[in-house]
């Protein structure tokens, strides 16, 4: 029989870990009180072990030199560090985004009726600006969504692009995801690495949305069609 008292509570839990004398010695506190002690290993940065305590999951540097909140050890990490901590396939988005293009392939932009005549002559042209929030970051562009009803929500006109025609013509722009969206995955990705559920993206919450798809370039009207979303099936 060990001569560890059992962990009542999270502090209880950190105390007990203090205590031992070495790195063998902290596991069998761990052990012994029936705590799950997970080993987790990143592309580059070094490994932790994620505690699962009654209250919560915490993260142990490999060496139990210091320990923090799961969630709060995640939102410490700088943004250019995190693909040091998961792989992130966004590097690839614009060739993987062309490639799952084919006809009938379809997109959807809103804008204001004093718009619209101008657009049929001339096109869409990127433009520094917006879908749900501000963030200069992004460049012109124009906002496009997969979803008829999101581009929608806050405008009168709903315009169609046409990728599959687009593609077919050999015209494929540059696209990407806003800014922020690439972060957002990886912390995301991250949580479910570490086995955290509960994980809340403050960033998507604040307006950026994981399906925005940027196009940096002009678009044709041959490209494009108007109307009400049955009109344009």
């Amino acid at each position: 029989m060990n001569w560890y008292k059992k962990a009542i509570n999270n502090d209880d839990i950190f105390e007990l870990i203090d205590d031992g004398e070495g790195l063998k010695a902290k596991e069998l506190i761990l052990k012994d009180n029936s705590l799950e002690l997970k080993k987790i290993d990143f592309p580059s940065a070094e490994s932790v072990y994620v505690l699962t305590a009654p209250y919560g999951k915490y993260i142990i540097d490999i060496d139990f030199e210091y320990y923090k909140e799961a969630i709060d050890w995640i939102w410490d990490i700088n943004d250019f560090e995190l693909s040091d901590y998961v792989e992130y396939s966004g590097d690839n988005f614009e060739k993987d985004f062309w490639d799952g293009v084919f006809s009938g392939s379809y997109v959807y932009h809103g804008t204001s009726s004093d718009r619209i005549d101008l657009i049929k002559k001339e096109g869409l042209e990127p433009r520094q600006e917006t879908n749900s929030l501000t963030n200069s970051s992004n460049g012109p562009a124009v906002y496009t969504s997969p979803d008829y009803d999101t581009a929608a929500y806050i405008y009168d006109v709903v315009i169609r692009i046409d990728l599959g025609k687009m593609k077919s013509d050999g015209y494929m722009p540059p696209v990407s995801l806003e800014v922020g969206v690439d972060e957002s995955e990886m912390r995301n990705a991250l949580a479910y690495k570490l086995g955290i559920d509960d994980f809340i993206n403050e960033s998507l919450e604040q307006g950026l949305s994981e399906e925005t798809v940027l196009i940096y370039g002009k678009i044709p009207p041959k490209y494009l069609s108007f109307g009400e979303e049955n009109e344009l099936v």
